[in-house]
């Protein structure tokens, strides 16, 4: 298992905090930020993904039940200070999957 910091602005951080719960399955799409703090001889870095896309992964009834199924921030909207996003992406089919 890897584990990763995950940062969502706005109506996405929303979306977030209502539906996803601790053990849900979710695909997450987004950049790479990678920040770094501390005094100059002793310098630690932060990587975190700025999510851009939720979505949950598994059956149908397990989204049914978390009330929604996934969500997209719209155009820039989950940049905060950057350039705005590409906007939507493709649909994601388990059929697709190399695994």
């Amino acid at each position: 298992t890897e584990w990763h910091n995950i940062v969502a602005w706005t109506k996405l951080a929303e979306f977030a905090g209502k539906y996803l719960k601790k053990g849900k399955c979710v695909y997450v799409e987004g950049r790479i930020q990678t920040s770094s703090y501390g005094e100059e001889n002793n310098k630690k870095y932060k990587t975190e993904i700025v999510a851009e896309t939720i979505r949950f992964v598994g059956s149908a009834s397990d989204s049914d039940r978390s009330g929604g199924g996934s969500y997209s921030a719209p155009s820039g909207e989950s940049d905060f200070g950057g350039a705005p996003s590409s906007g939507g992406s493709a649909p994601v089919v388990e059929d697709d999957l190399p695994f």
